[in-house]
């Protein structure tokens, strides 16, 4: 959409100082050279003034400095940078301007800083003793507004006069996204108090370049850091497909020390509107989070053409986190997501498509209470979490997931006292874990079909570990697990002879299996020791683990488990299928008796130290950091049956500034 704005060019009035005085041309800017003088000449400076530059040259006689290209001047909390600089030391002043294209227009501006604040000008006097100074183009963010001056001069720290200023909160335009602001108001007089408020007058109120019939003769905005309650100003524009808007329209309070809300409203000429609510709060040393809520009714297009569409969407945001030291035995958080699949794609909100929220294609959420206790062994989990994929419009809900973990305990074992036997090494640890999920089409959300394809299921595991010592170099470990899953249905599979095809029936009702498995695990440490009586070398370390192990599964699938059931196809073929099928997976149906093999090798080098003339101390080398292999032997299987041979090491090589890791697979059956 064409949209222009017109600014007054600064002209500039040449003159040229002589060559061996200053060994550069200079351009003196339209500001008066005498506007503004410091009456306290014979003073001192309050602090050192340092400068800086790619080129500078100096007049002694005129007490002048010139720095041409990023000149930057610093001065207590004052900073100027620009691209060229000239500093007046009898008056205490100094002009900037900034860098320029052949056809005299400002490229690059002068930035001033003061304290946290900063500006930017096209051009800069300021008089570094009083404070004083005067410039053109001047560019004031204050907040989520800005003010472009024409002219501005400086009275004091905090006092300043504008002529011939636009205002505007135009997002696009404050972040530099836009060089002409959709929206603005027109002040030919302002009178900015820092940190307090703005007087301004008269004002005119202008769209896209255009003066609307909107005009007062002053008015005021009051710019505080502390918290008040107030109205939000809006932002203005107008697209194609909604016509003109007014955007994040609002209000905004404080909620004593704490909290704080803000509403606000969009409006659109063409018929849609959105309500967004933000709620902040904090509590020191305790917990912060917000809550967001955003609401939008979409009429785009013209109606009665194909362009024209009309649609609801929503978002929902929350996030919530606990201070670690407020309460460590009970510890809640959140980070909520939850909105409209289409929500991101079809906002016609500006503040969305200026944050870039548009190209967002996933969102998840996730809610969890930790408790823990004391003086008992017990932690508890309570979470609920969400994720869902806006372009294919899946939805993923465990609604919610509790675990419950009981850490390991030592039932036999007495207290103050090492245990000793497998009966006082016996330990015991339990989990609880149930949990609710589904997967369904944002169509189905919260309806009926979502609550029927919703999958139940309770899982406990107990596990069992004790160990002892054989032949006093033999360490000897063995461990059992059991587990018991519960689901609230069972299937039963039939094979139907008029369609040739197999059918699944869900019968309702608790249904529950049970399955175990069993290991143990013998190993023991050889050391080997090579020594040489002369040479750099002292002595060659050799450290051997070997471990043989043995797991055992049975093979649920037998009948005598009751867990497995089977149909016969049209081919007279028997298929066995499990009566268990949901989110914990059903028996396993492979028995193993399995008998485990592996080494772990390190080989160590104590050789003489260089700075050591006697060779009495010795430093040692790492030749081989790890050096393992292992494979294992599975006595159920109808052939093949040891897997493959796996190696894998790890070195250092030139006083450890390389480190190599290398590993392989061999298979047995290829040789």
């Amino acid at each position: 959409m064409p949209c222009f704005l017109i600014f007054i060019d600064i002209s500039y009035a040449q003159t040229t100082i002589e060559q061996e005085k200053v060994g550069v041309e200079k351009s003196a800017d339209s500001i008066s050279q005498d506007s503004i003088k410091s009456p306290l000449k014979k003073e001192t400076l309050e602090d050192i003034l340092e400068y800086s530059s790619d080129k500078q040259s100096h007049d002694l006689k005129e007490r002048k400095s010139y720095l041409v290209s990023n000149a930057k001047v610093k001065y207590t909390n004052y900073q100027v940078e620009s691209d060229y600089i000239e500093i007046d030391w009898k008056e205490n002043t100094i002009f900037a301007r900034g860098k320029k294209d052949s056809l005299g227009n400002t490229t690059q501006p002068t930035i001033f800083r003061e304290g946290e604040k900063e500006y930017e000008y096209n051009s800069l006097k300021f008089n570094f003793k009083t404070k004083e100074g005067k410039s053109y183009n001047a560019r004031i963010v204050e907040g989520e507004s800005v003010i472009l001056a024409k002219e501005a001069k400086r009275k004091n720290d905090s006092i300043s006069y504008l002529k011939n200023s636009i205002y505007t909160t135009d997002t696009y335009y404050l972040s530099k996204k836009d060089s002409i602001p959709d929206y603005h108001i027109y002040v030919s007089k302002i009178k900015y108090v820092d940190k307090k408020q703005i007087i301004a007058g008269p004002v005119r109120f202008y769209i896209e370049q255009i003066p609307t019939p909107i005009a007062l003769p002053f008015f005021t905005f009051p710019i505080n850091n502390k918290r008040a309650a107030g109205i939000i100003v809006p932002t203005f524009g107008e697209t194609e497909n909604t016509g003109f808007y007014l955007q994040r329209l609002g209000f905004y309070f404080p909620i004593k020390e704490i909290a704080d809300f803000k509403i606000t409203s969009d409006l659109y000429s063409r018929g849609s509107f959105g309500l967004h609510t933000e709620f902040r709060y904090k509590k020191r040393y305790a917990y912060s989070g917000s809550q967001l809520f955003d609401y939008e009714k979409n009429v785009v297009g013209t109606k009665g053409l194909s362009d024209f569409s009309k649609n609801t969407l929503f978002r929902l945001s929350w996030t919530h986190t606990q201070d670690t030291k407020a309460n460590p035995n009970l510890v809640f958080s959140s980070n909520v997501n939850i909105s409209s699949t289409n929500y991101f794609s079809g906002t016609i909100n500006n503040f969305n498509i200026v944050n870039q929220n548009i190209f967002t294609n996933t969102t998840s959420s996730s809610i969890s209470l930790t408790k823990s206790f004391d003086n008992l062994p017990i932690n508890i989990n309570l979470g609920l979490n969400h994720s869902q994929n806006n372009q294919t419009k899946d939805i993923n809900l465990t609604l919610p997931q509790l675990g419950v973990t009981v850490s390991r305990q030592y039932p036999f074992a007495k207290k103050d006292l090492p245990k000793k036997g497998l009966l006082m090494n016996l330990g015991v640890d339990y989990n609880f874990d149930t949990k609710n999920i589904v997967n369904i089409k944002d169509s189905l959300l919260f309806k009926k079909e979502m609550y029927e394809q919703m999958q139940h299921g309770i899982r406990q595991n107990l596990n069992f570990n004790t160990g002892t010592t054989v032949f006093r170099y033999f360490p000897l470990n063995f461990s059992t697990n059991y587990s018991e899953t519960t689901y609230f249905e069972k299937q039963e599979k039939s094979f139907n002879t008029t369609t040739n095809l197999e059918e699944t029936n869900k019968n309702k009702g608790l249904a529950s299996f049970r399955t175990f498995s069993s290991g143990a695990n013998l190993s023991t440490t050889l050391y080997g020791m090579l020594k040489f009586k002369s040479g750099k070398i002292n002595s060659i370390r050799h450290m051997v683990i070997p471990r043989v192990s043995f797991n055992y599964t049975p093979n649920f699938s037998d009948r005598f488990w009751g867990y497995y059931d089977s149909y016969v196809d049209n081919n007279g073929k028997e298929i066995a299928y499990s009566r268990f099928n949901g989110i914990y997976g059903g028996p396993s149906s492979n028995e193993s008796k399995s008998l485990g093999f592996s080494l772990d090798n390190t080989l160590e080098m104590k050789v003489k130290a260089k700075s050591d003339s006697l060779g009495n101390e010795f430093r040692k080398l790492k030749i081989l950091e790890r050096l393992s292999l292992s494979t294992s032997y599975n006595a159920t299987a109808i052939s093949f049956n040891w897997s493959n041979i796996n190696f894998s090491g790890a070195t250092s090589l030139f006083n450890q500034k390389i480190n190599l890791n290398f590993g392989g697979t061999i298979n047995p059956y290829r040789f």
